[in-house]
């Protein structure tokens, strides 16, 4: 966190188009979502989570992780230290990242069942989306990842 504290040379630091500056200072504790691609130095301490999931994000999704990174870290409650924040933060990037990637996974087995099927129609489609088993092949691929961030990612307990 402190690696460029000195560095009086630093002007900026290229990041993805998409993610989010917090700023954990004593009285002033804010998250912006970032769009340009920079962030400039600050005072105090600075975190910056990006992911790809921010990139396909809706605008209305992006304000919701805007809106729960601010409950973390201005919320009521027993006072948490910085790193349990942070902590608290990436959990919930774990979530957005596994919902992602769940999400691929079920189009994914969808679509194999799919080119199954030799006339395509609605109804079809539909009993392709049932019958390619999704409910029972995601739950033991999520059985493989560490069971404490699965739980906090399935669960949304952030």
């Amino acid at each position: 966190m402190e690696a460029f504290q000195r560095c009086s040379s630093l002007v900026q630091i290229a990041i993805p188009s998409k993610a989010f500056g917090i700023i954990f200072g004593d009285a002033n504790r804010d998250c912006r979502l970032l769009t340009d691609g920079t962030i400039t130095p600050t005072t105090g301490q600075r975190m910056v989570m990006a992911s790809e999931c921010l990139e396909y994000m809706s605008v209305t999704g992006l304000a919701e992780v805007e809106n729960r990174i601010n409950a973390i870290i201005n919320g009521r409650g027993p006072q948490r230290t910085t790193k349990e924040n942070f902590a608290r933060i990436r959990a919930l990037f774990a979530y957005y990242e596994l919902k992602e990637a769940t999400t691929i996974l079920e189009l994914a087995l969808w679509k194999a069942k799919v080119d199954e099927v030799d006339y395509l129609n609605a109804k079809n489609r539909k009993e392709c989306r049932v019958m390619c088993r999704a409910d029972d092949v995601i739950p033991t691929v999520l059985s493989f990842l560490r069971q404490s961030e699965v739980r906090a990612c399935y669960y949304n307990r952030f």
